[in-house]
């Protein structure tokens, strides 16, 4: 999840510079598989991260409404089968799987005509807090994202109504933080300042499939972040991404990069957007 050279999931990102500024990007699975890997050690130190929030935060990362159960067990069973593994029987089933994958997994319900949360295991939330979110529609979960009324609100409540089980979609969204620290449900207070190539930039990698039985739909987030640093290396990645961050509606900006010296951080990555002088 923490990667030190540039990764692959680079050439995934939605950057936009010029409106709509928040594209769904959804992309079909197309026969791939619905979990990707664990690489390396990245697996097991996941797991073990997940175990101490477990045990340490348990209200804060594992949320349920009455009633979803049903859902809740499907999303587990579907998790288990895609991972090859057999839930474990100590934990509630939804945390049983969430400990097989380094994924996060949220369920969503329908409930009067909208979309809810109506369970999930959120180990690594960015700036949310899945116990304030739970029980709420879809709107209203994103309601603090500025223009998300007006640009994706009725896109996502149809999209998620013709959510099919035979046809998962993934798609990857983007954030910057000061720190490398995964759980973080809220703003971190940073001390002193942060050198731009020592910012991380954080990803999620999100897969959606309907479940059939109960009618739910499984929500995985595979949290990924790589310090601004590699992007050196990534001389076209640094200049999409600063176009991005420059051209940036200014209610996106405060909202995505609250307490960020953005001015600092473009300016670095239209350095690094030259690229290497040529050999010889």
């Amino acid at each position: 999840m923490v990667a030190t050279a540039a990764p692959e999931w680079l050439d995934d990102l939605t950057l936009p510079s010029e409106p709509p500024w928040l594209p769904m990007g959804t992309r079909a699975l197309r026969g791939a598989p619905l979990l990707e890997a664990a690489v390396g050690r990245g697996g097991d130190e996941v797991r073990w991260r997940k175990e101490q929030l477990l045990a340490s935060a348990h209200d804060e990362v594992s949320v349920a409404l009455s009633g979803a159960e049903a859902a809740a067990e499907e999303a587990a069973q579907l998790v288990a089968r895609a991972a090859g593994r057999l839930l474990g029987e100590a934990r509630p089933p939804l945390e049983a799987a969430a400990l097989l994958v380094p994924d996060d997994l949220v369920v969503l319900v329908r409930r009067e005509g909208a979309w809810l949360m109506g369970a999930g295991v959120v180990c690594f939330p960015s700036h949310w807090s899945p116990p304030a979110k739970l029980g709420l529609p879809i709107g209203a979960i994103h309601a603090p994202v500025p223009r998300y009324a007006d640009e994706l609100s009725e896109r996502v409540d149809r999209f998620l109504d013709h959510l099919s089980p035979e046809r998962p979609v993934w798609r990857r969204n983007w954030l910057v933080h000061a720190s490398a620290e995964l759980h973080v449900p809220h703003p971190l207070e940073v001390s002193g300042p942060v050198a731009p190539e020592q910012h991380w930039l954080r990803s999620e990698r999100q897969v959606l499939t309907a479940l059939p039985a109960s009618g739910g739909i499984l929500f995985l987030i595979r949290t990924e972040q790589v310090p601004f640093a590699v992007l050196k290396d990534r001389p076209d990645v640094a200049a999409r991404l600063a176009a991005a961050m420059r051209s940036s509606p200014a209610d996106l900006t405060r909202y995505r990069f609250a307490g960020l010296d953005v001015a600092a951080l473009v300016d670095w990555l239209e350095r690094q957007s030259v690229g290497p002088a040529p050999a010889g």
